[in-house]
């Protein structure tokens, strides 16, 4: 199974008592078959990774407009960690900001939603 120069798997065959029982008609046939399913699993990749980055840039959207509407830090910085958990499919994620004045890091931390 190849696209282009990829090979993506193997599709074989085989009869329980003879050999060489299929022709080249048989051969050539299966090869058609298995490049067929080749270009169908990478476009459906290809479709997967459209949707995945479909799904990240609409969550940058939503990041940068509700950061434009905060005027308070806290809610701002706790917004990016709770989209990061969104997007990145994470169980929690933290953020840590640096206070260069007390040479000391805060953080925030939001908990990710319970995953299926």
């Amino acid at each position: 199974m190849m696209v282009g120069d990829r090979v993506l798997g193997i599709i074989a065959t085989y009869h329980k008592t003879l050999d060489y029982v299929y022709t080249k008609d048989d051969q050539e046939i299966l090869s058609l078959m298995a490049n067929q399913a080749a270009v169908a699993m990478e476009n459906a990749r290809l479709y997967s990774n459209l949707e995945k980055r479909n799904e990240q840039l609409a969550a940058l959207q939503e990041i940068g407009v509700e950061l434009t509407s905060q005027l308070e830090l806290d809610k701002a910085l706790g917004a990016i960690v709770e989209h990061t958990n969104t997007l990145l499919h994470a169980d929690f994620s933290t953020l840590f900001v640096y206070d260069a004045e007390r040479d000391e890091f805060s953080g925030w931390r939001t908990e990710g939603q319970s995953r299926n």
